[in-house]
């Protein structure tokens, strides 16, 4: 089985390689050359160099002939997006319309990482698939918008795709998020910010993740032209979530609080009962264990 997978370089893209190598032919794209050391993980890797946003990608889609093209390429976070909106709809938005050419001219299957932020907020119970989206973000607009681009591809193209709108996701090396970003501030600074605190966030473990992609990679027919919430049961907010971090770091660990950043959804609750349904998939990692190895993993680097 051949992948392509786009932003290869970054937290989910790395995450992927390391545990998946030997079980498939990854061709890794990325956007700096001077990242190329993350990705060559296994001597297979052919690792090429590329935005998405030029159509260079295309060339190198239909190059490879990948069976799958992994989407994971991404501007930003939801302030990075704020910050800069005309990039995040040149990478998430134009950058899209490439990696569907590619894909349609070479018959490949789209796996596309979207975001929860396509949802906005959890008005009642949970928010489930069949929720008309209401994001309230730069971030979740340009996600839906890619979605709905995928998805008019598919009918006017029969491409094959699988959307995953992920929640939270957080584990080793995921230092840019919000669980990495507490615990590297807790250990090296003996505090932790926090803006606003009571956003109520949904936590899904990368690698549960990473085995949700396997799924949909193993289990063509049944994620063909599907949308899944990829999350957990660990609801928490962005307060209690803090307060665990410092309790289990010990050593006075202080949480200051700060003013809440207004682009933020506030309350975020996924249904996972479609990813359990049709792929049979319950996530495996809960919460404390995530957080306790990461605290582990990172005390060894940390003076």
């Amino acid at each position: 089985m051949k992948i392509l997978i786009t932003g290869s370089s970054g937290f989910i893209g790395t995450s992927f390689i390391s545990k998946y190598y030997n079980h498939f032919n990854i061709i890794p794209i990325i956007r700096d050359a001077k990242k190329k050391k993350k990705v060559q993980t296994a001597k297979k890797n052919r690792v090429e160099i590329a935005s998405i946003e030029n159509e260079k990608i295309i060339k190198i889609i239909k190059k490879h002939e990948p069976d799958i093209v992994l989407h994971l390429a991404n501007f930003g976070s939801v302030i990075d997006c704020e910050k800069s909106s005309n990039n995040a709809f040149k990478v998430n938005v134009n950058g899209i319309v490439n990696v569907i050419s590619g894909c349609v001219q070479t018959n490949a299957k789209l796996i596309f990482i979207s975001s929860r932020e396509v949802y906005g907020e959890t008005l009642k119970g949970l928010s489930t698939e069949n929720d008309n989206p209401n994001p309230n973000n730069v971030l979740g607009i340009t996600k839906l918008l890619a979605e709905n681009m995928i998805i008019n591809a598919s009918k006017h193209f029969d491409l094959d795709y699988t959307i995953i709108r992920a929640s939270n996701v957080y584990g080793i090396n995921g230092t840019k998020f919000v669980v990495g970003k507490m615990i590297n501030s807790a250990l090296q600074k003996k505090r932790i910010i926090v803006n606003g605190g009571n956003q109520r966030l949904n936590l899904i473990h990368v690698n549960d993740l990473l085995d949700v992609i396997k799924l949909v990679i193993q289990k063509k027919k049944l994620s063909s032209k599907q949308i899944f919430n990829v999350g957990s049961n660990d609801n928490i907010s962005v307060k209690e979530l803090a307060k665990y971090i410092a309790i289990t770091i010990g050593k006075d660990v202080k949480i200051e609080i700060k003013k809440p950043i207004k682009e933020e959804t506030s309350n975020f609750k996924p249904s996972i009962k479609k990813l359990k349904k049709i792929l049979g998939f319950t996530p495996k990692i809960c919460l404390k264990k995530g957080i306790n190895e990461i605290i582990s993993n990172n005390k060894t680097h940390v003076k």
